[in-house]
């Protein structure tokens, strides 16, 4: 909610820090870590889960700071909420552009695999003492760690299809403003269409012979950092 009478998203979660701490040529505090991330998972969750559309609004896709208010005689006919500053989403050195990096990415992702019409929807797994979703959207596998402290490693999840999987989507790339903890393909461009290279970021399945979660196969992941939020494909779809 971005109109008058309520604050943006990114608002809600970091509040005034937005207005001195989204210098990414210093440390984030903690209220800008918790806050950047959970803007990412919240997105994704949403047009992961959302149906078959997905809007964002305004300059919420980069964590624009304020409301949107139109000249009226309640606030004497100004302008100075009537704009969006698009020029935070181009600056370089902060952190909203982080967030339209992760906004164009997640757009990328639906562009080359169609998930979201896709008419599969499976949510394998809800564990409110971890804080963990995994849910099935076409041929993606979706796994957001939403923990604020735990981060998991060999880190077991039901898979829908056999093979090889590789993370296409990481919310916790440099890029997007994480701290780059599990390396990947495209680690250092954008994704801009999968290629698919053999390295040791391929992960594989496991048979399950009395199931697991309803699957016959399992995938572990060797590491899953707290608010994090991942996107796999298996080889076959990429």
């Amino acid at each position: 909610q971005a109109l008058v009478g309520d604050k943006t998203h990114a608002m809600w979660l970091m509040d005034a820090e937005l207005y001195t701490g989204m210098s990414a040529l210093e440390e984030a505090t903690e209220t800008i870590l918790r806050g950047c991330s959970l803007h990412k998972l919240i997105r994704l969750v949403t047009m992961g889960l959302g149906g078959e559309g997905y809007l964002t609004f305004f300059g919420n896709e980069f964590g624009h700071p304020e409301w949107i208010d139109f000249p009226r005689e309640g606030n004497e006919w100004s302008h100075k909420y009537c704009r969006r500053q698009w020029t935070l989403a181009d600056t370089t050195h902060l952190r909203y552009r982080h967030l339209g990096q992760w906004e164009k990415e997640m757009m990328n992702v639906e562009k080359q695999y169609l998930f979201m019409t896709d008419p599969w929807l499976w949510v394998s797994r809800q564990s409110e003492e971890e804080k963990v979703i995994v849910f099935e959207r076409g041929h993606l596998l979706f796994v957001l760690n939403l923990h604020p402290i735990n981060t998991y490693e060999d880190y077991k999840v039901p898979a829908r299809d056999p093979g090889t999987y590789r993370i296409i989507l990481d919310s916790d790339m440099p890029r997007f403003g994480g701290l780059g903890r599990v390396p990947g393909p495209g680690w250092e461009v954008e994704l801009e269409g999968h290629v698919w290279k053999d390295g040791p970021w391929d992960l594989y399945t496991t048979p399950e012979i009395e199931g697991y979660e309803g699957r016959e196969q399992s995938l572990t992941l060797p590491i899953l950092p707290a608010r994090t939020a991942f996107v796999l494909v298996t080889n076959n779809e990429g």
